[in-house]
């Protein structure tokens, strides 16, 4: 699952986004779940509950850990298999994380580059699709 705390995409996004759900369902389920959120508080809350329901949450941060396709593919295995209910990535508001949210939870940064969240997002899901063809031996990552 992905979690975007950040407005809905623009509609060349979705498109995007649809393209790269429709391609990952060939391996298991996905969703988006959008929360427009009221505070930070409201941030922790909904973290701090798929905590509690046993699943893995990975924020993405430009604080976060750097690596290339097939790291990311090898540690996605490593979280699958980790004995977690659901692997969740979450993209934070045009804001980020608050420190104290950052420090409970694994990072992961895209690039040294900075993204905006939508197109965060994006990129977020390709990788996610590619890490699922390098696991699967798929030529699309060659």
């Amino acid at each position: 699952m992905i979690i975007n705390f950040g407005s809905k995409p623009p509609d060349y996004i979705q498109n995007g986004l649809n393209i790269y759900i429709k391609r990952i369902k060939a391996y298991f389920p996905i969703e988006v779940k959008e929360h427009n959120l009221r505070s930070d508080d409201d941030e922790e809350k909904i973290l701090d509950k798929m905590k509690e329901k046993n699943c893995q949450v990975v924020l993405l941060s430009e604080d976060g850990e750097l690596m290339d396709s097939k790291c990311f593919a090898q540690k996605i295995q490593y979280w699958f298999n980790s004995g977690k209910k659901n692997l969740i990535f979450v993209v934070g508001n045009a804001y980020g994380f608050s420190e104290k949210i950052k420090k409970n939870y694994p990072l992961l940064s895209l690039s040294l580059l900075t993204f905006n969240q939508h197109l965060a997002l994006l990129i977020l899901i390709e990788q996610i699709y590619r890490a699922l063809t390098i696991l699967h031996h798929h030529p699309y990552h060659h």
